[in-house]
């Protein structure tokens, strides 16, 4: 039975990735803004999508690993990679047990919604991709009253939620929780739109 829904929802993004693969999301802001000071090292973005995210990163040093659910949308980042002359390891992987071998600087889930059991596992997973010192930014929305594809609305986390759920799933200290209207790049080809965002920034301690 898992695998039969692991297929359903491998087909479906699929599906989504074919039918707005032309269009080109842009990076996150909230992202850009809390990320641009920082020194680049290695990051991981999980559930990269079309590799908005990745390709900012990449384009200001980072060494970046794109981990998607959707071979279509590894192949987008591979190919729109290479057009923009930019290096990034685009692999098909789950979100939910990915672990990066090679501890990473920075992990980056942008806009990925789950039900409240898989959202522990991807957070604890995440957590074990950190190098001391690592950061985890968490970006979201919330109060979404739309069933998009007969997905609960209820996967879409209020700020208190999830930071609960990093302190008591993971090593992770937070640096900063917040959540606020703010205009978004829902990435289906529209202008960006008022949403009530999730903004949440972790770190794992140093190793003493």
């Amino acid at each position: 039975m898992a695998e039969e829904k692991d297929d359903k929802l491998q087909g479906m993004w699929e599906g989504i990735y074919k039918e707005y693969g032309d269009t080109e999301s842009q990076p996150d802001e909230e992202m850009i803004k809390i990320v641009s000071p920082w020194t680049p090292g290695k990051a991981l973005d999980l559930g990269a999508g079309e590799g908005q995210n990745a390709f900012w990163l990449a384009e200001k040093g980072w060494k970046v690993v794109a981990v998607d659910y959707a071979p279509s949308a590894c192949k987008l980042i591979e190919e729109r990679g290479k057009s923009k002359d930019l290096l990034i390891e685009a692999r098909v992987g789950d979100i939910l047990s990915f672990v990066c071998q090679e501890p990473q600087d920075l992990v980056v889930l942008g806009f990925i919604h789950l039900p409240a059991e898989d959202r522990k596992t991807m957070l604890k997973n995440c957590a074990r991709s950190l190098a001391p010192g690592g950061k985890l930014l968490y970006i979201g929305l919330t109060n979404e009253t739309f069933d998009f594809g007969g997905i609960d609305p209820a996967i879409f986390a209020d700020a208190a939620t999830v930071t609960h759920d990093i302190k008591v799933e993971t090593d992770l200290e937070i640096v900063e929780s917040k959540q606020a209207e703010r205009l978004i790049d829902v990435g289906d080809g529209e202008p960006p739109k008022q949403k009530m965002g999730v903004t949440i920034l972790a770190a794992k301690p140093n190793s003493k």
